[in-house]
């Protein structure tokens, strides 16, 4: 019998993609290929860094990079990296695209949106634009006339707090997550990425 296809994590280094490996490797179950995309934001280095840590953390030897220069990113209200529109999506199809080619199934989407960074007026939509992104690439992958690979989002109801509660109780060590917004060796402590994930680890 044939042995189970491996799934594949769209990993950016951050802290929900690494709760993801580490759930998977405290429950024996297969640890997923990887896919880091260089999407354009100032962060991109630093969370590669920080995503070669989490292999070794877990024993993973193999990473795909995939190079999108053009979902570079805007920039906030604060000089911060900001997702343009529709990089989800984009984010997303690329990474069911390298699921196809590698045979791995899922895809794993480590996206929290249980308040949309802070704001709890805006955490149903915020869910909700994560689901209609992933019926949007299904719809995308039929329309191309291939088998949609299917797209599971294991943690987009919660907020960060609970992610790292989750991450907690699979020993997760939260230095080993990038959450900045700026380029630099080491986080700026400033930026609502830094405040959040400081909060989280408590």
């Amino acid at each position: 019998m044939p042995p189970a296809p491996r799934p594949l994590l769209l990993a950016a280094g951050d802290l929900p993609s690494l709760v993801v490996l580490a759930l998977r490797h405290r429950d024996r179950k297969p640890m997923p290929r990887l896919l880091f995309v260089h999407d354009g934001r100032d962060a991109s280095a630093a969370r590669l860094r920080r995503l070669r840590e989490q292999m070794d953390r877990y024993g993973l030897g193999t990473l795909e990079e995939l190079h999108a220069v053009h979902l570079r990113a805007e920039r906030g209200p604060g000089g911060e990296a900001a997702h343009p529109p529709l990089a989800d999506a984009q984010l997303l199809l690329a990474a069911c695209q390298a699921a196809g080619r590698r045979g791995s199934t899922p895809v794993i989407w480590a996206t929290a949106r249980g308040d949309a960074a802070g704001d709890a007026t805006a955490a149903v939509p915020a869910r909700l634009a994560a689901h209609e992104t992933c019926l949007l690439v299904r719809r995308l992958q039929e329309a191309a006339g291939v088998e949609p690979v299917p797209v599971e989002t294991p943690l987009v109801e919660l907020h960060l707090e609970q992610v790292m509660a989750l991450g907690r109780r699979a020993s997760v060590d939260p230095g080993l997550a990038w959450a900045c917004a700026f380029r630099g060796p080491a986080p700026c402590g400033s930026c609502d990425g830094c405040r959040r994930l400081r909060a989280a680890v408590g």
